[in-house]
């Protein structure tokens, strides 16, 4: 499936713009279907793909900035991790990460969550909440995974992942697109197989970081905005 020219916009807007004084500069972004080599290894490989100044020259990939090699040297302050849909409109759900003396892999966990779309992230179980996911079953490659229980396929419940292969369960089939981004639209976690339209799919997910300023962990918004919307982080930063 062909990237929407509203994805092609977006993506000359994250990856083209050089970041301003203590904007979010993004540094990694995933598209579903472009298949090749997974997310996680895209992430936790020492290269880099770099599209430059024109994006576009190359959508259908997955983009990941060299300064990820760089993580413990920038000073990183804030992650984050956003979901973009646009089914209805244009819908942009953030989870925000405590990046302080963090490396490229441990910023994604339960302790720097700061603030989620989900209420009951914080103080659910989770058996899952990392970046390489899923690695245990070969047949079921999961990343950016954040998972509350295992049960057999029908009685698996979490908040996000990024499919990676075909599908071993059949809740991993509702999208056939390799790999895929799924999430719980819900306030709380979800029930992957019996969640319906409670299943979300984004159409893009960026990665994004703030390197300067300190972080005052104050959560004043929920991190669900819609594109006519214009409030603050969900956490914020002081320069």
């Amino acid at each position: 499936m062909s990237p929407t020219p509203v994805c092609l916009a977006l993506l000359a807007v994250l990856v083209g713009v050089e970041a301003e004084h203590c904007d979010w500069q993004p540094v990694f972004r995933i598209l579903p279907g472009v298949g090749g080599e997974k997310v996680r290894d895209v992430w936790t490989a020492g290269f880099t793909r770099d599209f430059g100044s024109d994006p576009l020259i190359y959508p259908a990939a997955h983009y990941k900035s060299p300064l990820v090699e760089e993580w413990e040297t920038l000073g990183v302050q804030l992650v984050k991790v956003s979901l973009y849909t646009y089914r209805q409109g244009t819908e942009v759900r953030d989870l925000i990460f405590d990046g302080r003396d963090s490396d490229k892999l441990n910023w994604f966990s339960k302790e720097r969550l700061i603030s989620s779309p989900w209420t009951d992230l914080k103080t659910e179980t989770t058996n899952l909440f990392s970046i390489p996911g899923e690695v245990a079953n070969r047949d079921a490659p999961r990343s950016f995974y954040i998972n509350r229980n295992y049960d057999g396929c029908p009685n698996d419940n979490g908040w996000l992942v990024v499919v990676e292969s075909s599908g071993y369960c059949d809740w991993e089939k509702r999208d056939q697109r390799v790999p895929h981004i799924l999430f719980s639209r819900k306030s709380t976690h979800v029930n992957w197989t019996t969640g319906g339209d409670d299943v979300g799919t984004a159409d893009v997910m960026v990665v994004s970081i703030k390197t300067c300023g300190h972080v005052t962990e104050s959560v004043d918004e929920h991190p669900l905005h819609h594109h006519d919307h214009h409030g603050n982080e969900g956490a914020s930063i002081d320069a």
